[in-house]
């Protein structure tokens, strides 16, 4: 049986990345009945709280949450994600399985390294989809618009989403993974790597950049160039 085409294709580098970063343009996408695919490359077996089998469980949980059918993990070793050939190839077949029209991949800097290592991956195999020439299970597919998502640090934003009308369903498929989110004794030493209140900082985070655009919460997005606009009324047209 033929893969449906996805309206849109989200990967993150390990489970729960795609809710903190992108969860609430992921619900506006499925309340408006568009086709939404999410894949982890990892499985997050390495994380301080929680294991593979844990975080798997948690991330189909969040998946219904979220409204979306399609959730695939992969394996490609929690902490030592590689930007390598056989990686790349590997994403440049799900792209071409899913032929999505609208691809979302983290940004290709981060303080964490398997966050950079995914963007990086990302995109290679996003060019890699459209070459006719490199064989494969699926024809070659050439997404519209590659779009990046932040997680630890930022710049810049191309463009902001307003997500207040589902900011409350984005927090519920947070908490969704009680393994990383429930308060808990830090271990003596650790320093994490960004905040150790994430459900703070995602909310905090929520208002800053919705208050860049006069509303309750916001999610920032970056593109490589220039968006391609022929309507500047678009700006003006939105409710």
């Amino acid at each position: 049986m033929e893969n449906p085409a996805l309206d849109a294709l989200f990967f993150g580098a390990h489970p729960d990345d795609l809710e903190l970063s992108a969860g609430g343009l992921i619900c506006q996408m499925t309340k408006k009945g568009l086709a939404v695919g999410l894949v982890d490359l990892t499985r997050g077996e390495r994380g301080t709280y929680g294991n593979a089998e844990t975080r798997r469980a948690e991330s189909l949980e969040a998946a219904k949450v979220l409204g979306v059918e399609v959730r695939e993990t992969l394996d490609m070793g929690d902490g030592e994600l590689e930007n390598n050939r056989k990686n790349q190839l590997e994403i440049t077949e799900l792209i071409r399985k899913y032929k999505p029209r609208l691809l979302f991949v983290p940004t290709t800097f981060d303080r964490h390294p398997d966050h950079a290592a995914a963007g990086q991956i990302l995109s290679k195999a996003y060019f890699y989809a459209r070459l006719k020439k490199l064989e494969s299970a699926y024809p070659a597919h050439s997404p519209e618009l590659l779009v990046r998502y932040f997680l630890h640090d930022y710049t810049q934003a191309s463009f902001i989403v307003d997500i207040t009308n589902v900011f409350e369903q984005k927090m519920a498929a947070i908490k969704v993974y009680r393994s990383q989110m429930t308060e808990r004794v830090v271990p003596e030493g650790y320093r994490p790597i960004g905040i150790a209140n994430y459900l703070e900082d995602i909310e905090c985070r929520a208002r800053y950049y919705g208050s860049l655009i006069q509303a309750k919460y916001g999610e920032p997005y970056l593109l490589d160039n220039p968006p391609r606009l022929n309507d500047p009324f678009v700006f003006i047209d939105q409710p």
